[in-house]
């Protein structure tokens, strides 16, 4: 049996299918599209915690980050003598600052230091009153 002409004028072959299966302009070869994947878990964290929140502070409501708002928690938890909180923002401080990449960013002013420096005593005294055992300051 042969093959009748092809009909068109073009030949059917090795890297040349035949018009009828050839995509259409425009339609793509995968419409269903490539699989997405499932983000990693750093990633997922992230995405979650930079998504805004409504807070209210005093009487006003302003948006901020879920992140800021877990460390604003932290702070407000530690300064009213959550000794587990002032515990944990002191190992966190203490984290950062011996970080390498803290060194290469820029250094706080003279009277950011010093307020640092009072909030770190301060937290100390609350750890020291309330009779729990703090971090060896070694």
């Amino acid at each position: 049996m042969t093959r009748g002409p092809p009909k068109g004028d073009y030949e059917v072959g090795y890297c040349k299918p035949p018009l009828a299966t050839r995509f259409k302009k425009g339609q793509s070869g995968n419409p269903k599209g490539g699989r997405k994947g499932v983000p990693r878990l750093p990633t997922l964290i992230k995405k979650i915690m930079d998504e805004p929140i409504i807070v209210t502070e005093g009487k006003r409501r302003k948006s901020i980050s879920k992140a800021e708002a877990i460390v604003k928690q932290l702070v407000n938890r530690a300064l009213t003598g959550d000794n587990r909180a002032t515990q944990l923002l002191i190992d966190q401080i203490q984290f950062n600052e011996n970080r390498p990449e803290a060194a290469a960013a820029a250094a706080p002013a003279e009277a950011d230091r010093e307020a640092m420096r009072h909030v770190m005593a301060r937290m100390r005294r609350m750890v020291k009153e309330s009779g729990d055992e703090g971090p060896d300051d070694g």
